[in-house]
């Protein structure tokens, strides 16, 4: 079979146009999902926050989505309010993917944390993301909350000395 030219220049902007929706479409690639609200003692569906691989289920994501966890605390920081781990829109408040960003929505101890990533199946951090970064950092918003018991503990203090 013998082809003209036209066909074979009809075949190669087809094939061009192929490859350019291909490399221009969004990158696929997959994430865990999962979720954990905690009620009661908080031990129902737990296995989601320590990211136990027989509790996650793997779905398919497409950028510019990207593999999230994103965890809540509330007031006792360091327990885990509720946690997801799904293919969501990227947030703004995370600056870098692959680290735990972290914000204090509502000023009263508690935070959101996120962890993003955009490869397959990155999402398998451990849900517990707020990490101290060193001796006294114990949560945003909490040491703020230790400062004023202390100013108010030494102030009692210093009165009942003054007062003998």
């Amino acid at each position: 079979m013998k082809m003209n030219s036209g066909t074979l220049c009809v075949r190669f902007v087809v094939l061009c146009v192929v490859l350019i929706h291909s490399a221009t479409s969004g990158l696929a690639f997959k994430c865990y999902t999962c979720s954990y609200n905690r009620a009661g003692t908080g031990v129902t569906d737990y296995e989601c926050v320590n990211a136990t691989l027989s509790k996650l289920h793997p779905i398919a994501c497409t950028s510019p989505k990207v593999c999230t966890v994103k965890t809540t605390y509330r007031q006792t920081f360091g327990v885990v309010q509720s946690l997801v781990r799904n293919c969501l829109a990227k947030e703004n408040i995370v600056t870098k993917l692959n680290e735990t960003a972290c914000t204090i929505p509502d000023g009263h101890g508690g935070a959101d944390c996120y962890f993003q990533c955009d490869s397959d199946l990155c999402n398998v951090v451990d849900g517990n993301l707020y990490v101290p970064k060193g001796p006294g950092d114990s949560a945003p918003g909490l040491s703020s909350l230790l400062s004023v018991f202390t100013l108010m503990l030494l102030t009692v203090t210093l009165s009942s000395v003054a007062v003998y």
